[in-house]
């Protein structure tokens, strides 16, 4: 797992589904971290963490959604390895749409719900 492309607040080896979360242009990670406290204990909180964001602050940030995708999928693997929810608000879920795309145009485990809000369709 990229430990800063991905922020797990708490590890939950046992957990039966992973959620990962993309903020809106411009937000962080620091965006959910709260859900941590709230989620059910069967649900381990990702929080993908993009360069210009964050603890990545000092990296450029993406100008191209190509570019966003490459690294996410870089990690594809880790991604789909247990049943999975992507959630995105604005660009974020421009974001987990696009990455779900992706992953399904390489034959990849697909999540079982995208959820996208603040965004048309």
């Amino acid at each position: 797992m990229a430990k800063k492309l991905f922020i797990v607040p708490k590890a939950k080896p046992l957990a039966k589904l992973r959620l990962f979360c993309f903020s809106y242009a411009g937000g962080s990670p620091a965006t959910y971290m709260s859900w941590a406290n709230h989620i059910h204990a069967d649900v381990e909180l990702v929080l993908v963490q993009l360069p210009g964001r964050g603890e990545r602050i000092r990296e450029a940030a993406y100008t191209s959604m190509d570019d966003i995708i490459r690294e996410l999928l870089t990690q594809q693997d880790y991604i789909t390895s247990k049943p999975y929810v992507l959630f995105g608000h604005s660009l974020g879920a421009r974001v987990a749409w696009e990455l779900a795309l992706n992953i399904a145009e390489s034959g990849g485990k697909l999540p079982l719900h995208l959820i996208a809000s603040g965004s048309g369709a």
